[in-house]
């Protein structure tokens, strides 16, 4: 879904960054952009439940593409919706790093992501 919305865009003349953990992946995509030959792109590696990595990726964005964002596609693999302005920063990073066991959110809570019970204790 990631790699079709880039494809989309870029044909549309927009500029992406991409952010994945997967080096190949974005590789692959960025080959794909390329020969169609729609290449404003960008890519960095980074796991979207570290926030420093994602602080990183933050810069890279503003360094490669300007200060303003206009669209923010989170395709990593799991989430519960919901507004990422709003969320609650432990809360998106116990989503973002639920492996589909009881996670780390609030005693007494499911996850949003995984809808497990939460494995944290009063």
């Amino acid at each position: 879904m990631g790699r079709e919305l880039v494809r989309q865009l870029t044909a549309a003349g927009c500029s992406v960054a991409m952010c994945d953990v997967s080096h190949e992946n974005m590789d692959e995509t960025a080959e794909l952009v390329r020969a169609a030959g729609d290449a404003d792109i960008s890519w960095y590696a980074a796991d979207v439940g570290a926030a420093a990595e994602m602080d990183a990726f933050a810069a890279h964005v503003a360094d490669h593409h300007g200060p303003s964002v206009n669209l923010l596609f989170n395709n990593a693999g799991i989430g519960g919706g919901g507004s990422l302005v709003n969320a609650d920063p432990g809360e998106w990073t116990a989503c973002s790093t639920c492996a589909g066991e009881a996670c780390s959110t609030a005693p007494g809570r499911s996850c949003r992501c995984c809808s497990l019970p939460s494995a944290v204790t009063s």
